[in-house]
C-alpha cells in the first residue's frame, strides 16, 4: 500500500488501494493537520489498511462520504458506523440502498457544503455513472467517485445509468474546476490519483465531446475491447 501523503495548505489526503475478487479500488483518509478527526470517502474491501491509515496517522473517522452507492465503492459502510460510530453522508436518491443504520445516515444536495470537523466539503451532484453519483471539493482535491476518471469516466451500462446525463456531468465539472485542482477518482488506469485538472484536461479524451450525441455514441460503442475501454 502506498503510504505517499499529498498536503493541499493543511488538508492531508492519504490514498488507500483495496483489492478484492477482481476488483481494484481507491479509497480516501482525509484530514486536516491539526485535528485527529478524518473523513473516509468510498470505503471498501480491506479494513486492516484503512485501521494501518488511521493509527499511523494518529487519527478517528468521524465521517464517511460516499460517491455513489455500487458494492465495491460502500462494502466498510457498516464496519465503521459499528466501529466508530461515523455520520455517512450520501446522495438522497441512493440512500435507500444502504444496509445500515439509518439514525447515522445523512442526505446532500448539489452544492451545498458540508462543515465536516475541520474540512469543508462542497458537493456536486454528477449523475450519469449512477442516479446518485456525487463529487466531493474539499480544498483543492477532487474525489470523483466513478464519475470521473484521469483517464476516462464512468461506464453506463447499468439500467440505471445515463450517458446523457454523464455529458452534463462532466462538462459541469469542466466548466467548474480550476486547473490546479487535483483528481482523486474510485480507479485508477494508468495514472496515479492526484493529477491536476490541466492534465486530466490534456489527457482525457471524453472531456473533449462538444456535441452530447458523438459523446453517448461514443460511450456507448459496441466494439470496447471491455467495459473500461477508454479509447
Amino acid at each position: 500500500m502506498s503510504m505517499a501523503q499529498i498536503y493541499e495548505s493543511s488538508i492531508r489526503v492519504v490514498p488507500v488501494h483495496v483489492c478484492s475478487h477482481g476488483f481494484k479500488n481507491y479509497s480516501y483518509v482525509v484530514s486536516t493537520q491539526n485535528s485527529k478527526a478524518a473523513t473516509i470517502i468510498d470505503p471498501a474491501w480491506e479494513l486492516e489498511k484503512y485501521l494501518e491509515v488511521l493509527e499511523i496517522n494518529n487519527l478517528i473517522p468521524t465521517h464517511v462520504l460516499l460517491t455513489h452507492t455500487h458494492f465495491d465503492h460502500m462494502n466498510l459502510v457498516k464496519q465503521f458506523v459499528d466501529r466508530f460510530q461515523v455520520d455517512v453522508w450520501v446522495s438522497e436518491k441512493e440512500r435507500m440502498r444502504l444496509l445500515t443504520s439509518s439514525h447515522c445516515v445523512k442526505s446532500f444536495s448539489h452544492l451545498e457544503k458540508l462543515q465536516l470537523n475541520h474540512l469543508e466539503c462542497t458537493v456536486y451532484e454528477t449523475p450519469g455513472h449512477s442516479p446518485g453519483s456525487s463529487c466531493f471539493l474539499i480544498g483543492a482535491n477532487l474525489f470523483s467517485g466513478d464519475t470521473l476518471f484521469i483517464e476516462g469516466c464512468g461506464i453506463c451500462d447499468d439500467p440505471e445509468s445515463s450517458p446523457e446525463q454523464l455529458y452534463e456531468s462532466i462538462k459541469f465539472l469542466k466548466q467548474t474546476l480550476s486547473e490546479n485542482v487535483k483528481i482523486y477518482p474510485g480507479h485508477r488506469f494508468q495514472s496515479y490519483p492526484g493529477q491536476t485538472m490541466d492534465f486530466v484536461l490534456k489527457n482525457n479524451l471524453y472531456l473533449h465531446f462538444e456535441e452530447k450525441n458523438d459523446f453517448v455514441k461514443y460511450r456507448m460503442r459496441k466494439n470496447k475491447i471491455n467495459l473500461l475501454d477508454f479509447k
